[in-house]
């Protein structure tokens, strides 16, 4: 660490936190939770939301759906393909609505 003295404002730098700023922070966090989460933790996820969402959870179902067939923000765009999508995406939401 640099030598300080009494007339100098500016905070001592921590070697160790040098450069720590929030976006390399998030990309440590992601590089760790993709590290820790293995291809059976997803499936069991999938598994427990495709469960809820089919038992008439309209926000399980949602987040399949948008994962699956896209957001409801690109499905929101004005053409053919995306008001098609949108009709099947609502008549797939009512299915599962009316499972109870």
């Amino acid at each position: 660490m640099a030598k300080r003295t009494l007339d100098d404002d500016t905070p001592p730098v921590d070697a160790e936190t040098a450069g720590d700023t929030p976006p390399r922070r998030a990309l440590t966090y992601r590089t760790a939770f993709m590290e820790s989460i293995t291809e059976a933790d997803v499936r069991q996820i999938v598994t427990a939301v495709l469960a809820r969402a089919r038992e008439g959870d309209l926000a399980a179902a949602r987040l399949i759906l948008d994962r699956v067939c896209g957001s409801q923000a690109i499905a929101d765009w004005p053409t053919k393909a995306a008001v098609e999508e949108r009709v099947a995406m609502d008549q797939m939401l009512a299915g599962f609505a009316r499972l109870d």
